[in-house]
């Protein structure tokens, strides 16, 4: 049984950080106000790991990568279907283009691959999900739908890719090292 979720473990990971990080948004937005009435939240910065997550799930699960987003947003459903619709959207514009630059590019190193599939769906991303939150009024007279929101949230996406793809990076050359 454990060498089966092993098998699976971050595509686990990726669900329960859909399931958390929607949960928590909707407790408590934590939202920032970065000037001329835009705002950000910080669990945007959970997003980006969330996203590297989804990179990870896609070498498990290749193609069936969707089964564990579209589990986190049918669980996310229950607590906010206004939050669910937006992140549905957003979630599907984003994994769709993330799933093909990632196979795309497939023959590329992994952590290349990570860096460039959220690179070009992070944005996406943001872009669809403020517009659908503001569209679908998931907090009633608070508007997130502005370029800085979508920069800020963009750029804490791809800043936890960055991250990743080094450490990851840093992990392969230290096992090469030893070899």
């Amino acid at each position: 049984m454990f060498a089966g979720v092993a098998r699976v473990k971050y595509s686990i990971l990726y669900f329960v950080g859909v399931v958390l990080v929607m949960g928590l948004f909707n407790r408590a937005p934590l939202l920032v106000d970065i000037g001329n009435g835009s705002s950000f939240s910080l669990w945007a910065l959970a997003v980006g790991f969330w996203f590297v997550l989804r990179d990870f799930s896609q070498r498990e699960l290749r193609h069936f990568v969707f089964i564990p987003m579209g589990l986190g947003i049918i669980v996310t459903s229950f607590m906010s279907q206004a939050t669910a619709i937006a992140t549905t959207i957003s979630s599907s514009a984003s994994e769709l283009t993330d799933w093909a630059v990632y196979t795309f590019l497939r023959d590329w190193s992994f952590e290349r691959r990570i860096l460039i599939s959220s690179l070009v769906s992070c944005p996406i991303d943001s872009f669809v999900f403020f517009a659908a939150f503001d569209f679908f009024h998931v907090i009633p007279g608070v508007s997130v739908f502005n370029w800085l929101s979508i920069l800020a949230a963009s750029v804490s996406k791809l800043a936890a890719a960055l991250l990743v793809a080094r450490l990851y990076r840093a992990r392969g050359l230290q096992q090469a090292a030893r070899v």
